[in-house]
């Protein structure tokens, strides 16, 4: 059943509908809009508190949540961990989505991540705890069996101002391939890791995944978020409307209320390049690297990282 948000103020309301996976389920969000972060519709509209609101500026970590979605500069579906509080609802059409209540509660099963940290003290408050659990299960389900400093730096974007992180990244540490004597203990203690047991299906798996090639628009009110997927949409709309700003990320949007301003106001398009197939580029030859405008500063890393691997 999809849901309706509330009517928009001038009656301008897009005729697209939004559609991601929530917990192994498909959601279906009809006139979504595209000023809505993440974090406000999990906790608001689908009453997934375990998901924190606190600095909305991506500096903390309380708000992590796991994403596996179609990469366009790779051409492959990635798992990885974000902050909630910055990324856009419409930003989230075509992908899956994995909360700490998708990932195990006490009523269904614990998962392992859970489990090691309440075995080993890693909380005091709690307030902290569902990010640190989200940022380690999607580490696990990206990388697999990760080394023991991957694991540490994991934790950079968390903040716990109670407990302290010793035992937090023991707890991680625990399922890395070079843990140490005492994070194999704990490992030991709680069981075998076995992902299958809690985890929820996600990502292509799903039918309906391959909508996130597909170019998009949503419009509430007086706003509209494009999202095309060739270079020659983009071009168009810019045509259409000079006015309207591109973003990647739009993560500058947590972190300062003038990110959509323009030398003459304020754009009420947005043009987002994540799918730009000619934009995603990553190319490596002999004369050097070719990086799409679109890539991520991740993605470069990598780059350089399979580089450096080579010589």
């Amino acid at each position: 059943m999809p849901e309706f948000l509330p009517p928009p103020r001038n009656g301008q309301i897009s005729s697209e509908v939004l559609r991601f996976h929530l917990n192994g389920e498909l959601v279906e969000v009809v006139g979504a809009d595209p000023r809505q972060m993440l974090v406000e519709f999990l906790r608001d509209s689908k009453g997934l508190t375990g998901t924190k609101r606190s600095c909305l500026q991506g500096g903390c970590g309380a708000c992590v949540v796991a994403i596996q979605e179609y990469d366009a500069a790779t051409t492959q579906w990635i798992y990885r961990s974000i902050n909630a509080c910055l990324k856009p609802l419409a930003a989230c059409h075509g992908a899956s989505i994995t909360t700490v209540e998708g990932v195990g509660t006490e009523r269904k099963c614990c998962h392992q991540v859970q489990k090691r940290i309440a075995e080993n003290h890693g909380m005091q408050c709690g307030f902290c705890t569902p990010g640190m659990v989200m940022n380690t299960y999607a580490l696990l389900k990206s990388r697999g069996k990760p080394t023991a400093e991957e694991s540490m730096n994991n934790y950079d974007g968390n903040i716990c101002r109670c407990t302290g992180y010793r035992n937090l990244v023991q707890a991680s540490e625990s399922f890395a391939k070079d843990a140490s004597p005492e994070a194999e203990a704990l490992a030991q203690k709680c069981g075998s890791h076995n992902a299958d047991i809690c985890d929820k299906i996600t990502g292509p798996e799903h039918r309906g995944m391959e909508m996130r090639k597909a170019s998009v628009t949503f419009t509430r009110d007086d706003f509209t978020w494009y999202a095309p997927t060739s270079l020659a949409e983009v071009l168009g709309i810019k045509k259409s409307k000079p006015r309207a700003i591109y973003i990647v990320g739009d993560t500058a949007k947590g972190i300062r209320k003038a990110a959509y301003e323009v030398f003459d106001g304020r754009s009420n398009d947005v043009i987002s390049l994540r799918n730009v197939a000619e934009l995603n580029v990553l190319e490596h030859s002999a004369s050097g690297l070719v990086i799409g405008g679109a890539l991520t500063i991740q993605h470069i890393i990598d780059a350089l990282d399979h580089v450096q691997e080579e010589r």
